[in-house]
Parts: C-alpha cells; structure tokens; sequence
C-alpha cells in the first residue's frame, strides 16, 4: 500500500546503484495536467501505531516533500523563494499526514508525540 503527498506546488559501483536510485525515485513522482506534483510513498512495511513506525513514517513523508518541493533555494535567491519552499513542505507535510489518517503519525507530527511515545501510544 502507498500513500501520495498532493501538492497544489542520489565510481563505476556508486554511480550505477546512484543512477538507478534516482530512476526508482523518478518512478515514484508524477505530475498531474493541472501541475498537482504527487510522490508516491511506501507504507505497507510500517506499523503506524508504534512511535518507530510513526518516526520512520514521517521521515519518509518529509522526504518526498522535499522531492516535491524541489531543491532549497540558497541565501543568494532571496528570502521570497526560502519562505516559498518552506510553506511548501509545511503544507505538503500537513497533507500528507492528514491523508494517512493514523493517530500516532498525527500526534508526533503536531508536537503531542512525547506524550503519547510515553504512555504507549494512542488510547
């Protein structure tokens, strides 16, 4: 099973295993007709009700938003493109996890994730 972030906006040995993690990780990225960027996700591997689960899940989700984003703009292109891109992750980050719709996830994403980590997870 996969989950999809929805935007509304990797020598001889170690170049080969570079090429093709860049074409598996091009595989995973679509573009809809109206520009809606999308990275398909891999979930079926985690248990989302675990805090490693959780951890390991919203790693990966930050990850493709950053795929989706594109590269951080440097200092020299200007505060504008910084807080463009960083809006972007934020709301594809918010997104993503509400599209999962698993509580733990939810919680560590919004900050509540210690206190759930602790008493075991979610209720």
């Amino acid at each position: 099973m996969s989950t999809r972030i929805l935007l509304g906006l990797t020598l001889s040995l170690a170049i080969a295993a570079a090429q093709a993690a860049a074409a598996s990780e091009a595989s995973r990225v679509q573009t809809s007709d109206s520009g809606v960027i999308s990275v398909a996700t891999p979930i079926s591997d985690l248990n989302l009700s675990t805090p490693e689960g959780a951890k390991a899940l919203l790693a990966r989700l930050r990850h493709a938003a950053s795929i989706a984003c594109g590269d951080r703009p440097d200092r020299w292109e200007g505060l504008q493109a910084i807080q463009t891109y960083k809006v972007c992750l934020r709301k594809s980050m918010d997104d993503a996890v509400d599209q999962v719709h698993a509580p733990l996830v939810t919680a560590l994403y919004r900050g509540h994730g210690d206190a759930m980590a602790s008493a075991g997870g979610p209720g």
